[in-house]
C-alpha cells in the first residue's frame, strides 16, 4: 500500500500548475493534499500520510482540520508534520474563509449560508 501512496504523491507533485489553478488528492480515510501553485495543505492528515513521503516535496504550508475530534486525525502523524514542516494548524473554519477571498465571486447566499454552517461546526 505504502508504494501505490508513493507513486500518487509523486504524481501528484509532477502536475504543473498555472496561477489560480489547484489539484485535490484524497489519500483516503478523510486524507486529502491541495496544492496551488505556491502552497501545499493537508486536511484531516490521518495515519494514510507518511511524513516521509512528503518530506522530498519539503513543503506543508498549511493543516487543516475538519473537527476538533481526534477520530478524523492522527496526533502522532499531526506532531511528525509540525516537527517536519512547521506549518499552520487551523480548522476548517479557516480554510472556509480563505476560499472566500480567493473566490469572491462567489453569491452571497451560497457565502452566508457557508459561514453559518462552518461556525456551526465548533
Amino acid at each position: 500500500m505504502e508504494e501505490s501512496y508513493r507513486i500518487a504523491i509523486e504524481e501528484f507533485f509532477k502536475i504543473s500548475l498555472a496561477d489560480l489553478e489547484f489539484s485535490i488528492l484524497y489519500l483516503g480515510k478523510y486524507s486529502t493534499i491541495l496544492r496551488t501553485l505556491g502552497r501545499v495543505i493537508l486536511i484531516d492528515p490521518s495515519d494514510v500520510i507518511n511524513v516521509h513521503l512528503l518530506e522530498e516535496y519539503n513543503k506543508v504550508d498549511y493543516v487543516f482540520y475538519s473537527c476538533r475530534l481526534s477520530d478524523s486525525y492522527n496526533r502522532e502523524v499531526a506532531l511528525e508534520i509540525y516537527r517536519t514542516f512547521k506549518p499552520i494548524f487551523s480548522l476548517i473554519r479557516q480554510l472556509i474563509r480563505i476560499f472566500f477571498y480567493i473566490f469572491r465571486r462567489i453569491s452571497s447566499k451560497y457565502a452566508s449560508w457557508l459561514l453559518q454552517y462552518s461556525r456551526s461546526q465548533d
